[in-house]
């Protein structure tokens, strides 16, 4: 902000780089500028999640993460169920009022355990694959409008890949993903994809470069550098995987290799944190076998942050998102073996590898998430349980994150400053002066969201300050 004859008057919030918030503002006559910023810091306790919707029998499972439209509607599939028993694409409000939109039948897509999820295109459609379906069972590509009116655009050959991925927005508005089988050795392609349908193989994976890498298991995630990030399944110089770079023209560099300790088995996208470097969870490997959290660095240096255990509740199905305090959130399946005792976990993890579970499934709230979280634009995630008890159909749930809403000017010269979060559950609002490293955030008051999950403070001490950064946690 920059100094003028008039106060701002803090109401409309914006997104700031790095995931905090930064209050923009209006203005009327005063003396003093006061910049604000809050942070948001979520809950290192148990929550319970907001079941939005549990499935019923004839609609199948979800098995896809969620994705949302600019009008914050969801969208999802499901494995089996609908019209011809493949499989649905739905639509679900944030109050939880579900529409099908349209029914795979074998031929257009069909709904699988691996089912990858949509994406939404800068025309407003929805782009999505099917892992398997199309009339050699290869799997499909395709295009579906926010009203369910769904066009094929690419049946796999085998030839030009099998078992298609997610696909991620280009920078050059194209489509790109992986197939975890197919091409010229049968062990996956990355391919280009046109909204009109113009399919290219930028690369195969061979037996004769297996050391690059085999059966990539993940779609791409697109780099600030505009180049593309992904890991193969297996290959390498260890057989366990690897991570790879690959620019929208094809050219390919591995950049690091799985050895079991650091992890193995890579199945799920990764995400590039605040610091630049990428983040992802392998399905084994690690001290006891049961999965990794792991970082690596555009230029290949790969670090296992945490080795998962048991009690952490198995091992990820899915990848991390990156929430906007800067630490990842993510899911553990759990064990559904019988007699399993473990259902799944949601967890965050920072980037420097501190896990804390936020939610142990139990069943009645849902059971083993098999998708990567959603960050809803109202700032809470939203995520799906494959199972739940009794309905053993599925859930969609909703964790309410603590943030902050609104910080206004008052006419005493005060701040009042709100937030919502979990219903009567302690919060604590912190303030600090300046971001510098060496700033330790203070206290300024604990407190409980009310029971409609809101909570209000008057901060008179604010007159003295010429900044003011403010942090909401719980507890």
């Amino acid at each position: 902000m920059h100094s003028s004859a008039s106060i701002p008057v803090f109401g409309q919030i914006e997104t700031h780089p790095y995931g905090s918030m930064k209050i923009s503002s209006s203005s009327i006559a005063i003396h003093r500028v006061l910049r604000v910023l809050v942070l948001i810091t979520v809950s290192a306790q148990a929550w319970q999640p907001e079941t939005l919707y549990r499935f019923q029998t004839d609609q199948g499972h979800p098995v896809a993460r969620l994705r949302q439209d600019t009008n914050g509607n969801l969208y999802g599939t499901t494995a089996a169920g609908g019209r011809y028993g493949f499989g649905t694409i739905f639509q679900v409000t944030t109050n939880g009022i579900l529409k099908t939109l349209t029914d795979f039948d074998g031929i257009n897509g069909r709904g699988e355990l691996r089912q990858p999820g949509l994406v939404l295109g800068s025309d407003g459609n929805f782009y999505g694959t099917s892992y398997h379906g199309g009339r050699d069972d290869n799997g499909t590509a395709f295009q579906m409008t926010p009203s369910g009116e769904l066009t094929v655009l690419v049946e796999f050959t085998g030839t030009n890949g099998s078992g298609p991925n997610e696909l991620v927005l280009g920078s050059d508005g194209n489509f790109y993903g992986t197939t975890m089988f197919g091409g010229s050795s049968n062990l996956g392609t990355v391919f280009r994809l046109t909204t009109n349908g113009v399919l290219s193989i930028l690369g195969s994976f061979t037996q004769q470069n297996y050391r690059n890498g085999a059966y990539p298991a993940a779609g791409l995630v697109l780099g600030r550098d505009g180049n593309l990030y992904g890991t193969t399944s297996w290959g390498g110089d260890y057989g366990s995987g690897t991570v790879f770079q690959i620019t929208p023209d094809g050219v390919f560099t591995k950049l690091a290799d799985f050895d079991h300790m650091n992890g193995a088995i890579p199945e799920a996208n990764l995400v590039q944190g605040n610091d630049g470097n990428f983040y992802g969870t392998t399905k084994s490997g690690g001290s006891r076998d049961y999965g990794t959290v792991f970082r690596v660095t555009t230029n290949g240096v790969l670090t296992s942050l945490v080795s998962l255990t048991f009690t952490t509740s198995w091992t990820p199905q899915a990848g991390l998102i990156l929430g906007n305090d800067g630490n990842f959130y993510g899911t553990t399946y759990g064990d559904n073996s019988v007699g399993r005792t473990n259902l799944g976990t949601v967890f965050q993890v920072t980037s420097n590898g501190v896990l804390t579970t936020l939610v142990e499934f139990s069943g009645t709230n849902g059971a083993y998430p098999a998708a990567e979280l959603l960050l809803g634009k109202d700032g809470n995630l939203y995520g799906i349980t494959f199972s739940d008890e009794p309905g053993d159909r599925g859930t969609i749930f909703r964790l309410d994150v603590a943030k902050l809403i609104s910080v206004r000017r008052q006419p005493d010269g005060s701040l009042s400053v709100c937030g919502t979060g979990p219903a009567n559950e302690t919060c604590r609002l912190w303030v600090v002066a300046d971001l510098s490293p060496s700033t330790s955030w203070t206290p300024v008051v604990t407190n409980t969201f009310d029971s409609s999950g809101r909570f209000c403070y008057t901060d008179a001490s604010v007159a003295t300050n010429t900044s003011r950064f403010y942090r909401i946690s719980v507890p």
